[in-house]
C-alpha cells in the first residue's frame, strides 16, 4: 500500500538497494491490519510466546504491534 511502485524482489536481487525499511513498514502494516488493539486484554499476565501460540500469530508480529501501540499512546 505504501510502496505500490516499488518492487522489493527486483531491488534486492538486481540492485544494491536494501529493502529492510520497506519490509519493516510492511510488517508493521500487517500487524496493524491483522491484530486488533484489544487482543492483549484477553491475555493479561501472559508472555508474548504464550499469546503467539494461543492466537497462532508470529512473535515478531506481536512485538511490532506492541511497539506500535506504545509509540502511539
Amino acid at each position: 500500500m505504501l510502496h505500490s511502485k516499488d518492487n522489493c524482489y527486483f531491488m534486492k536481487n538486481k540492485t544494491l538497494m536494501l529493502c529492510s525499511k520497506i519490509e519493516r513498514q510492511a510488517n508493521i502494516f500487517a500487524s496493524e491490519l491483522l491484530i486488533p488493539d484489544n487482543i492483549f486484554n484477553k491475555y493479561i499476565g501472559m508472555s508474548i510466546e504464550q499469546i503467539s501460540k494461543a492466537e497462532y500469530i508470529p512473535k515478531e508480529l506481536l512485538k511490532l504491534k506492541i511497539d506500535y501501540i506504545i509509540k502511539n499512546f
